[in-house]
């Protein structure tokens, strides 16, 4: 009685999956085929039941016998439709050869003759049971079903065939189902009862829900999880709990009713089976992990590693072949290549494949393939032959992923047929379309450090060769100064000799034209001698600037040297005591004989500019620097030359070449982190006077 109590629902859960797949879209016609096999399954299952409980016959037998015939043709209908249509036309006025519903006559005679009793005479009763009467047409009746169900497998062997990626994991979901159902009734209703187990007979008709519980998901859902998960959790479970179920079963004494385990304590008995049910069940897991879901393992391990190797800095090269490996791997791939839509080349290791693979030029460069490419922006999944060019279905790519950086399109990957039976699961696709999206942000930052490498490179290249041009300009300039200094050096000096002796000679105003000629070729030999200097200075080399100076006796040497054109003038020269007692020296870093000339113009242009009064230099001490001021009391520089006085051919008298603090300027910024600035005060109220500050490392 157990086996019948649990047949009505077996009908109920039957109508209910198939109403809820008709529900889903009630124009779709596998919906519809679906919902006409779980109805003919309910009919069948009721029949069989009203006939057992009630032991009449016409009106069970004609219900189970009508809906074994809608089970079997309704079969072969939804084969021929999922998960997608045959070449076949739904139309009466359709050829013979493609008209579906001609296929249908033969069901439709069938069931025409089921109510004159055409196949089945009578039942016979006997313990419980029942036995038919069949008569001489019916085998007219097991031919029909059992042809369309050979039709049926044959359709879904072919569906399965002809299908790829996630076609093929739907695929795979109606065939788990249906293999479980045709398992797991052989199992508890006749091996087990073969051993004296009746007592789980009533399991197989259950497990009929299983196939009809995959197909649904089948159907409906649009993001299956991976088969193998699914198959591991429902076959652990219920192999755990059948071993469970025949190990309490077996303990029990029938005669005494008690369980031998656990001293007949039922809690013990419930404690002991929970415990074995947990341990079996742990161990169950393992060894499918370790035994059948090593791809799957690999697979989430692939995608885990790729995404890690994205996030170092790889130049294009090296992300194309990463993730080509990774995702050979991750998808379990016969063939994977990218190609480069620049180079216009395919990229891929044939290292890769266990078998050599070759891809004639044709498939490389088909139009239909690569304009396909170009019109994806997203990554497309392939569920049916595709592109001719790849043959038959078993050879067809199961997706192809666009990578774009912007409005410019670089390549595709082309992800060629998977190995396995199993296809493409949701999380498979959603781990890919992760992946092309990691993919795609770090070939566009390899791009981008790859054209600023480029450009910073073109950059060195533009200044090395401006570089090389000016030191070659500069370089003729330096020569073109030697050769001019030295060809006007010389007449120059004889010039002023001969006109010194003039001067010296003649009487009256010869004598005053020849001073003045005289000092104008000093001012002659002077501006020669600035160029020169000039030159030499934008010449040296960042180590001659580095040397160690004594900048007291530096300056005492300058400053004894310009005593004598200071009393011509009457004016006072003072060098101020450099440093207290007991501390060393003044040294700095610099170059002494730029040094020299650059405190020489600076004392020169005080004692020029001061009328009366006195220059004075003196130190400023500060923190790793000297700063040196030359202090007079002339007249100050006027307001309007202050922006300009460091300018070639400024000066604020009739005397001088207008280059002695321009050359200054270009002495001190040559030395490193030296600088030299001034202050001038013009007011007569206010003490006038200039003070030029120079600021020099200190050597310490």
């Amino acid at each position: 009685m157990q086996i019948l109590i649990i047949l009505p629902f077996i009908s109920f859960l039957s109508l209910l999956l198939g109403g809820f797949v008709l529900g889903k879209n009630i124009r779709n016609r596998s919906n519809i085929f679906f919902f006409l096999l779980c109805l003919g399954l309910a009919l069948w299952i009721t029949g069989l039941y009203w006939m057992q409980v009630s032991g009449s016959f016409y009106f069970p037998d004609k219900m189970t016998l009508v809906g074994g015939l809608m089970t079997v043709a309704f079969l072969y209908s939804f084969a021929a439709v999922f998960p997608s249509e045959r070449k076949l036309i739904f139309s009466l006025k359709a050829p013979w050869k493609s008209n579906f519903y001609l296929r249908l006559v033969p069901a439709a005679i069938i069931f025409i003759l089921i109510p004159f009793n055409t196949f089945i005479s009578g039942i016979v009763f006997t313990n419980g049971s029942f036995t038919p009467t069949n008569t001489k047409l019916y085998p007219i009746l097991a031919l029909g079903e059992l042809g369309y169900i050979i039709a049926a497998i044959k359709n879904f062997y072919s569906q399965f065939r002809n299908s790829v990626g996630y076609k093929r994991q739907k695929m795979m979901y109606f065939f788990s189902g249906l293999a479980a159902f045709i398992i797991c009734s052989g199992l508890f209703d006749i091996i087990l009862p073969s051993f004296g187990i009746a007592s789980l007979k009533f399991l197989g008709p259950f497990t009929g829900l299983l196939f009809l519980g995959f197909s649904t998901a089948a159907i409906v859902s649009h993001s299956l999880l991976d088969i193998r998960i699914l198959w591991r959790a429902l076959s652990v479970n219920l192999l755990s709990g059948t071993i469970l179920a025949v190990t309490i079963l077996a303990n029990h004494d029938t005669i005494s009713r008690i369980y031998r385990l656990g001293g007949g304590t039922v809690v013990l008995v419930v404690f002991y089976a929970i415990l074995f049910f947990f341990a079996l069940q742990r161990t169950l897991i393992w060894l499918a992990q370790k035994i059948f879901f090593r791809q799957y393992n690999k697979s989430r391990d692939s995608f885990a590693q790729l995404d890690l190797a994205l996030n170092n800095e790889l130049n294009t090269k090296e992300i194309i072949n990463i993730s080509n490996q990774h995702l050979h791997a991750a998808l379990h791939l016969s063939w994977i290549y990218f190609f480069d839509q620049r180079q216009k080349k395919i990229v891929f290791d044939p290292s890769y494949f266990k078998r050599p693979v070759v891809f004639t030029e044709t498939q490389i460069f088909d139009p239909e393939l690569n304009q396909f490419a170009i019109d994806q922006k997203l990554p497309q999944f392939f569920t049916a032959k595709q592109f001719e060019i790849f043959g038959k279905a078993t050879h067809q790519p199961i997706g192809l992923l666009p990578i774009w950086d912007g409005k410019s399109f670089y390549g595709y990957f082309l992800l060629g047929p998977q190995k396995g039976i199993n296809g493409l699961s949701a999380e498979q696709i959603k781990r890919t379309k992760s992946a092309w999206a990691h993919i795609q942000t770090a070939y566009a930052r390899a791009l981008l450090y790859q054209n600023l490498e480029q450009t910073v490179a073109d950059q060195v290249q533009e200044i090395t060769a401006a570089n090389r041009m000016l030191k070659a300009e500069t370089e003729k300039r330096m020569d073109f100064l030697r050769t001019a200094s030295h060809q006007l050096r010389t007449p120059i000096t004889a010039m002023a000799s001969s006109l010194q002796l003039l001067a010296e000679t003649e009487q009256g105003e010869n004598r005053e034209l020849a001073a003045i000629a005289y000092q104008k070729s000093k001012n002659l030999s002077g501006i020669v001698k600035s160029m020169l200097t000039l030159a030499k200075v934008e010449q040296s080399a960042a180590e001659d600037f580095e040397n160690i100076v004594d900048l007291e006796n530096l300056l005492r040497g300058v400053v004894g040297l310009l005593q004598s054109a200071a009393a011509a003038k009457n004016i006072s020269l003072d060098l101020a005591d450099a440093l207290p007692e007991n501390t060393q020296a003044v040294r700095v870093y610099g170059n002494q004989n730029y040094l020299e000339q650059a405190f020489c113009n600076l004392i020169e242009n005080a004692i020029a500019y001061t009328e009366k009064g006195s220059v004075s230099v003196s130190y400023i001490f500060e923190p790793g620097y000297i700063i040196v001021s030359v202090k007079d009391t002339g007249k100050g520089v006027a307001a309007e030359l202050k922006d300009q006085i460091f300018k070639q051919h400024i000066k604020g008298s009739r005397t001088g070449n207008g280059l002695g603090l321009y050359i200054v300027q270009a002495i001190i910024a040559a030395h490193p982190g030296a600088h030299v600035w001034f202050e001038s005060v013009t007011d007569p109220t206010a003490a006038p006077g200039t003070t030029f500050y120079v600021r020099l490392v200190r050597k310490v």
